[in-house]
């Protein structure tokens, strides 16, 4: 099989557009068109990084005689530029979350926060917590524990990155959702909603939500394979 063919086979099975698998090595989709039409091969810096992103020896890409299945490798992934920003997010707003904490053991400024003529900074500072500060950490949380189970256990097919991605779109689109009917009910536009519906939705709209989102986004992100 030549290089032409694998390449196309490969990007296939991850479920990479052309315009994808160029971003991720830093060439362009020309470039990448090129190599598929087998026009010319990489050179030696893009040859390496498609044999990283797809878990294959640069040796097996360009051998003509090389068996179909020879030099490929587990596909688990590196700690890639997403997972290091939700490291330093999740860490960010844990730093948050302590201070927070050593605030709430201050009488003096909670006092402050709900007195009559500040009332709205009280309510600004508990809807800023509800609704980013813990789904924030949410989210960060189930990022990473996704991230770690791909460079442990293996990056998911194509089919799964493609579920999963459409799953975390979804949870996160519900939770905006949710998150709007708290901001409207503070405004008193549900004032005359049954207490029992309330309490309900303020159930279903807890920030827990964003954790199996950050979950099901980081198993669609696409990160290079290591061997």
């Amino acid at each position: 099989m030549c290089f032409a063919d694998k390449l196309t086979e490969l990007r296939s099975a991850r479920g990479l557009s052309q315009e994808q698998l160029a971003e991720a090595i830093g060439v362009t989709r020309q470039a990448v068109s090129r190599w598929e039409r087998g026009a010319n091969l990489p050179d030696a810096v893009s040859l390496t990084r498609l044999a990283g992103l797809f878990g294959v020896t640069a040796e097996w890409l360009v051998d003509e005689e090389a068996e179909p299945g020879a030099g490929r490798a587990r596909l688990r992934s590196r700690f890639w530029i997403l997972d290091r920003a939700f490291l330093a997010l999740g860490a960010l707003l844990l730093a948050v979350r302590a201070v927070n904490y050593v605030l709430s053991k201050n009488g003096t400024f909670f006092a402050w926060l709900m007195s009559a003529d500040t009332y709205f900074p009280y309510m600004a500072y508990a809807h800023v917590n509800w609704l980013l500060l813990t789904p924030g950490l949410c989210f960060s949380a189930g990022w990473l524990a996704s991230a770690l189970a791909c460079m442990w256990l293996g990056l998911p097919d194509a089919r799964v990155q493609r579920a999963m991605k459409y799953a975390g779109l979804a949870l996160l689109a519900l939770y905006a959702a949710l998150a709007a009917t708290d901001i409207l009910a503070v405004l008193g536009v549900f004032a005359n909603t049954p207490v029992v519906v309330r309490l309900a939705n303020f159930v279903i709209r807890s920030p827990w939500l964003t954790l199996p989102a950050g979950l099901a986004l980081s198993l669609s992100y696409i990160r290079p394979a290591r061997r």
